[in-house]
């Protein structure tokens, strides 16, 4: 196949991967800017304080769909103008594929086994119905929102009654932004391979 057969396929291929890469950041972003929605109400000083922060998954996979978008960007100025040659093109992949491997692996590790469409007090809150939600959707720390100590007790933000609609939302949303991160990963397998064939077939 003749080399410019491939850059025109890789270059459809990077556009999935820009896509991917905006959706994965605009998943991730929004998930870690709904972390604290909920807390308003908590006015004790010392709650505040206590205030679990943005579990890293988070900010991990926002930068990462940053990263995806921009590289994909690159490479295609790369790869048409081979201004800096393919290597360059494929170790920018490489560094890629490896950020979103380890952002698709957190993601997934958390989603896994989890049911996002059940809506019983079982599934969403545990059967004690209090922290620490062992075995349900409230256990999982990008789901629960912000945790935080308070008379006595450890609270979470999606566990409160009428907020548990909430963690059904974000398990959705979370099993999405995996299944994005994993779709980019094939993508920049597929491109990484292309670019290896066109390499060959300029040689």
């Amino acid at each position: 196949m003749p080399s410019r057969t491939y850059l025109w396929i890789s270059t459809i291929t990077r556009g999935l991967q820009i896509l991917f890469g905006i959706v994965v950041l605009g998943l991730s972003a929004t998930l870690a800017e709904d972390h604290y929605a909920g807390t308003d109400a908590v006015d004790d000083t010392g709650a505040k304080k206590a205030l679990s922060s943005v579990p890293f998954v988070l900010p991990w996979t926002s930068a990462v769909g940053a990263l995806t978008f921009i590289a994909g960007g690159v490479n295609i100025f790369i790869a048409w103008t081979e201004y800096f040659g393919a290597y360059i093109e494929m170790l920018i992949d490489i560094v890629i594929i490896f950020a979103n491997v380890v952002g698709g692996t957190l993601l997934a590790v958390r989603v896994k086994g989890k049911n996002c469409d059940d809506e019983t007090s079982l599934n969403q809150i545990g059967e004690e119905a209090r922290w620490p939600y062992t075995g349900s959707l409230a256990a999982v720390d990008i789901f629960c929102g912000a945790c935080y100590e308070y008379s006595g007790g450890t609270w979470c933000a999606n566990a409160s009654e009428d907020r548990l609609s909430n963690l059904n939302k974000r398990c959705k949303q979370s099993g999405t932004d995996s299944v994005f991160v994993w779709m980019t990963v094939l993508f920049l397998l597929v491109t990484l391979t292309l670019t290896c064939l066109r390499l060959k077939n300029n040689r």
